[in-house]
């Protein structure tokens, strides 16, 4: 009788998995295979780098907002372009430097 291996694999883009079996297990022997998350989410090269980088002061948050900010209204954005450019359209400032085509 063989002994209870542990083998872990990765879940593919697709959801699959590819088992490979260590030699000692002869063909045609019944198997069970049980399906367990590991405890990291993440791939462990990845999760390494994070942590190295996070310790050198180097991971980046910018993609991430500070707590509390408020994102603005579409309206919001609108009436702080039409400040910058004088109250004009993007459309008249294209206009003004196209010229007449």
């Amino acid at each position: 009788m063989h002994r209870a291996q542990a083998i872990e694999v990765e879940v593919a883009d697709d959801h699959t998995i590819v088992v490979s079996l260590p030699p000692d297990i002869p063909a045609g022997t019944r198997v069970r295979v049980i399906v367990e998350a590991v405890e990291a989410t993440e791939r462990p090269a990845v999760l390494s780098a994070r942590e190295r980088l996070a310790r050198l002061g180097r991971l980046s948050r910018a993609h991430r907002l500070p707590a509390g900010t408020e994102i603005p209204s579409d309206e919001d954005i609108r009436a702080a372009g039409l400040r910058a450019t004088g109250g004009r359209s993007v459309e008249a400032l294209l206009d003004e430097i196209r010229g007449e085509w």
